[in-house]
């Protein structure tokens, strides 16, 4: 891969994210990665989708999945419609454990059902995009476990050159 990707998370990121961090505490490290879903849902389908999320839910809470994920809408900064999907991880080999959306409901539901759910809520989308990003927790500042989320927060995303980063540690450390 040519460039790598530095997140850069202002101070409120995390906070908008409450139920992440309440569930850790002070001490906790943040995940090394996040895996970000970024699903923009057609105007006529929002209640199918958040249907489809409540679904997934219930799946992944019936049989023990083993990922975490934290949903959440963007009010600001792209189409009310848009829902991102976080799901931290701190090694790859973590990721091949995870039960695929489709695997999931059709375990949990059943054939028939599994199926109906999984189209229906695939079809409620508009479009969807995914990335995975290296968090950098030296060069962001985590909030305290039960600090009260902000209203709004705000990302910063930015590709370094992998040979320029002790170059762009620097330079944030001097600014920071």
């Amino acid at each position: 891969m040519r460039w790598s990707r530095a997140l850069t998370l202002a101070l409120p990121l995390s906070a908008g994210w409450p139920a992440l961090a309440q569930a850790q505490t002070q001490a906790a490290q943040p995940s090394e990665f996040i895996h970000v879903i970024t699903a923009t849902v057609r105007m006529d389908a929002i209640s199918e989708f958040e249907n489809f999320q409540k679904r997934i839910k219930a799946a992944a809470e019936k049989l023990g999945a083993p990922q975490r994920w934290t949903t959440f809408n963007v009010i600001l900064g792209g189409p009310g419609r848009t829902y991102n999907i976080v799901l931290p991880f701190n090694k790859w080999s973590e990721v091949d454990g995870w039960m695929g959306l489709r695997e999931m409901l059709v375990k949990a539901f059943g054939e028939a059902e599994g199926m109906k759910t999984f189209r229906s809520g695939i079809a409620s989308m508009e479009r969807s995009e995914t990335a995975v990003y290296r968090l950098l927790p030296d060069l962001s500042t985590r909030p305290r476990a039960f600090d009260q989320p902000p209203a709004y927060f705000h990302v910063i995303v930015t590709e370094v050159e992998p040979a320029m980063e002790p170059t762009y540690r620097s330079y944030l450390a001097k600014v920071r």
